[in-house]
């Protein structure tokens, strides 16, 4: 797994975390995501 790649999950957890996008089961919402 590249550096780029595992930074991009971070941010996402931090994303996921700070709008408390987590179901009870611990699973991320599903969301659009702007990939480039």
């Amino acid at each position: 797994m590249g550096i780029g790649r595992m930074r991009r999950a971070q941010q996402w957890l931090l994303f996921t975390r700070q709008f408390h996008l987590v179901d009870a089961t611990g699973q991320v919402l599903p969301l659009p995501v702007n990939d480039v």
